[in-house]
Formats: C-alpha cells, sequence, structure tokens
C-alpha cells in the first residue's frame, strides 16, 4: 500500500474505512476466490428488471405507434435476459482451481 492511500485511509472516519466499513464484505480484487461474484444475484435481477421497465417506459413516451414500443421492449427484454443470465452464470461455476501437476515420481535430472 501507498503512503498516500495510507494518509487517505488514516484520515477517514473509521466507518468509513475500507476494512472496516461496508466494503469490507466485498473483495478488493477479482482474483478473490469466492463463488460467484461481488454483487448478490438477487440485486441483480432486481437491477435488470428496473431497467426493463424504464426502457418499456421509455418506448411507450417517445414511440408513437404502441404495437411498435411493445415490440422493442420484448427485444430489449431477451436480450437484457442474456446478459443477465450470462452474469448469473458465474454464480453457479465452482471457483476455479489452479492447475495440478501429474502425479506420480519425479526423475533426476
Amino acid at each position: 500500500m501507498t503512503s498516500e492511500r495510507r494518509a487517505v485511509l488514516a484520515a477517514l472516519p473509521p466507518e468509513d474505512r475500507p476494512e472496516t466499513g461496508p466494503a469490507k464484505a466485498l473483495p478488493a480484487t477479482p482474483s478473490a476466490k469466492i463463488l460467484g461474484g461481488r454483487i448478490p444475484p438477487q440485486f441483480m435481477v432486481a437491477a435488470m428488471s428496473l431497467t426493463q421497465t424504464a426502457l418499456a417506459a421509455i418506448f411507450r413516451d417517445e414511440m408513437g405507434d404502441p404495437a411498435r414500443a411493445l415490440a422493442a421492449s420484448m427485444a430489449w427484454n431477451k436480450l437484457l435476459l442474456l446478459n443477465l443470465n450470462a452474469l448469473l452464470v458465474g454464480y453457479l461455476l465452482p471457483p476455479r482451481t489452479p492447475p495440478r501437476e501429474p502425479a506420480g515420481p519425479r526423475s533426476a535430472s
């Protein structure tokens, strides 16, 4: 850790420091060995739902034809759900493990 970062962290109130605040529950690096991701899946689903609702309202307000607005909303819903599916796959896969060396005697060189 750099001295500048230490100084900044020391100046923060204890509840705002990453090691003691809400950020402590989240890994600091993507290489952290956890199953899933940093954001709980229910929040990802809720965010996608809010996005779908917002897009439907935008299409309704901006497009003159309700049938076209519905078609656009349905198309975007499919694209958003594909993205959500790809993001949630990380919650189902086991954590990565480093490759193991083959078993057996090692020859002396």
